[in-house]
């Protein structure tokens, strides 16, 4: 009898349901694409510098981006921008938009941005394209400042660094 009862449950019991939520679309783009779609080769391969190399190269990046927004803002004319280097930190200051903040990171070899719009990002060397580059964007340096001041400044800026 007491067969027949389990059997009879069973018969009864609607089958379980998968779990039916839907993925919102962004989401369902990165599972169907990220993981199928073959990785691309990295853009730039991280230099080992001397201290010397790394002071030398970052040197002339950051004396070449404070001479550009130097005269990127006397070229625009606008009172809320501005741009001062000091002791190794350029600060570039686009009034509603936020403040950059670009450094050197000796330690690390390395120099530092700070990003009103992407946030905060380390760029190492790249020493056969001359480029300092995020690794986890592969993106140079100036690549995005020229994107993102672009954007901010509503007028294409191209900043003459890798």
């Amino acid at each position: 009898m007491t067969r027949s009862i389990a059997a009879n449950a069973q018969s009864t019991l609607k089958p379980h349901r998968q779990n039916t939520h839907t993925v919102p679309s962004i989401l369902r783009h990165y599972q169907t694409h990220s993981h199928t779609e073959s990785p691309t080769a990295k853009k730039y391969t991280m230099a080992s510098l001397s201290d010397s190399e790394y002071h030398d190269r970052s040197s002339r990046a950051m004396d070449a981006l404070t001479e550009y927004f130097e005269d990127l803002g006397d070229e625009l004319e606008n009172d809320n921008y501005d741009v001062e280097y000091s002791s190794g930190v350029l600060t570039l200051k686009l009034a509603s938009h936020g403040t950059y903040v670009i450094n050197k990171q000796p330690p690390n070899k390395q120099i530092w941005l700070s990003s009103p719009f992407s946030g905060p990002e380390r760029y190492d060397y790249d020493r056969e394209k001359e480029a300092w580059f995020c690794r986890h964007k592969d993106e140079s340096l100036g690549a995005l400042l020229s994107r993102e001041v672009s954007e901010a400044l509503e007028t294409d800026v191209v900043v003459p660094i890798n």
